[in-house]
């Protein structure tokens, strides 16, 4: 190929474009290759560092309306037209943009008919298909013929040093404690772990003399419904909920020596960064390939019949969240003591 510059676009959410960036990362590394970034203006503080991407557009919630989009994908016709196209989304709005475009375009193979066939009738080479390559190994063959190893597309974040430095002094009342980062929250309610259960995780957590910092957003905070907690208790616990930008809860992960959540974008950047993860999965499974990747990431899962139930964790369940709820604090617990130390 003699291309050496790609516009990529992928406008969300924040996990599947955290899994952009070990692709990215791979092919710059073996070809030299580097990339024009189109994404979510929400996404700019976790890219610009990034050795792989010469620049990042971002797209906010207004141009995505249908007569703006197409005003969109006509600028960056104007602008990008001359380089080759990767699609790694693969929605109405990237396919729109993949008919204007003048220039080659690569896409992926989302594998939806054998997710599908998988989810609802648990067919046997489907699951075959699935567990053959995660999303960044998918991604990867917009471009390759047969997809590199799982270790060598790992998710990376680059941050700047003024995060780092905020961060730093951010968490410094927490002392030298070792310090075991949470994510308690969830876009679906299925792949929730019930609230009492990270409760219950940071008590024992704070009489190992761990600190513990909340990240994530939440319109209801760890704090808001536990309010015997809060950043005096001790110098042991911290709620960042709501207040840091993408690459502050980026940097405060790197301080951090573990990272509990549940499927979410936090958790794969907990990987990107470097920080182990123990990733709770219910209704998701690892066919759908958002398993951690990071090599001393874990993840806790039941494997209950049911699941997986869906692709995200949407819709209800007949089984009041056994996948979640049943979980253990204890196994949480000692996981989180064989990373900490």
């Amino acid at each position: 190929m003699t291309d050496t510059q790609f516009l990529v676009i992928r406008l969300s959410h924040l996990g599947d474009i955290i899994l952009t960036t070990g692709v990215l990362d791979y092919w710059h590394r073996q070809h030299g290759w580097t990339f024009h970034f189109v994404t979510a203006q929400d996404m700019l503080p976790i890219l610009l560092e990034h050795p792989a991407i010469r620049d990042v557009v971002s797209v906010t919630r207004r141009d995505k309306a249908p007569g703006a989009w197409l005003r969109v994908c006509r600028l960056l016709r104007k602008r990008y037209g001359h380089l080759p196209l990767i699609d790694l989304h693969g929605t109405l709005r990237s396919t729109m943009l993949g008919a204007l475009w003048p220039s080659k375009v690569y896409r992926y193979p989302k594998q939806r008919c054998a997710r599908r066939l998988y989810r609802v009738f648990r067919h046997t080479s489907s699951k075959k298909r699935l567990d053959a390559a995660n999303i960044p190994q998918r991604y990867s063959l917009a471009l390759e013929a047969v997809a590199p190893a799982k270790k060598l597309l790992v998710p990376r974040i680059v941050l700047r040093d003024q995060d780092r430095a905020w961060a730093r002094d951010r968490l410094a009342p927490l002392g030298d404690r070792p310090i075991v980062a949470l994510h308690p929250y969830a876009t679906h309610k299925a792949k929730q772990w019930p609230r009492e259960k990270w409760t219950e995780l940071v008590d024992r957590c704070r009489r190992k003399d761990m600190a513990i910092v909340i990240i994530g957003q939440s319109p209801v905070p760890f704090t808001g419904e536990n309010t015997r907690y809060s950043e005096k208790a001790d110098g042991f616990f911290m709620d960042l909920t709501n207040e840091t930008h993408l690459a502050q809860t980026a940097a405060v992960l790197a301080c951090s020596q573990v990272l509990v959540s549940g499927d979410s974008g936090p958790m794969h950047l907990g990987t990107a960064i470097g920080t182990p993860v123990i990733g709770l999965f219910g209704p998701t499974c690892r066919q759908w390939g958002f398993y951690p990747s990071g090599p001393q990431d874990t993840v806790i899962s039941l494997h209950k019949p049911c699941s997986p139930c869906s692709l995200h964790g949407q819709g209800g369940c007949s089984q009041n969240m056994a996948c979640m709820g049943e979980i253990n604090v204890t196994t949480v617990l000692d996981a989180v003591v064989s990373r900490v130390g």
